[in-house]
């Protein structure tokens, strides 16, 4: 019984990185698709542009085909599966979706989805004790 809890320990920092290596290989993925941007924003370059909070890397994904969008919304759910949904909007066809990763009580880790008709963008931002605000300010820079 010892020996199945020491397993289970070992083991649940894997689940953690196996979450954040899923939206690795989503922006590796779509990063050499054509009609599709990616953007990494590292730590440094977040501190140059005045942000000073607990934010480490902002990555965004950004598909502008229509042929794309299907397989792009199920890559997603399958990067975010596990995560927490904090807020869904539905409106004139368009979709807002928030997720988050906790560790500790604070939030690690949040991903803003938006789908329209024409276009899908992902942007996972990481850090420690991220807000909800402080990713909203970064998403409108």
């Amino acid at each position: 019984m010892k020996r199945f809890i020491l397993f289970i320990i070992l083991c649940l920092p894997l689940s953690a990185i196996a979450q954040t290596t899923s939206f690795n290989k989503l922006m590796d993925k779509y990063s050499s698709m054509q009609d599709c941007t990616t953007i990494i924003m590292e730590q440094e370059m977040l501190r140059s542009m005045g942000v000073t909070s607990g934010v480490d890397s902002v990555l965004v994904v950004s598909v502008e085909s229509e042929v794309l969008l299907d397989k792009f919304k199920e890559d997603v759910a399958l990067a975010t599966k596990g995560y927490s949904v904090m807020m869904t909007v539905n409106s004139g066809g368009e979709m807002v979706k928030i997720v988050s990763r906790s560790e500790g009580g604070k939030i690690s880790e949040m991903i803003v989805l938006t789908i329209s008709s024409d276009e899908g963008v992902a942007i996972r931002v990481t850090g420690n004790n991220l807000s909800l605000s402080e990713a909203m300010t970064l998403i409108d820079m």
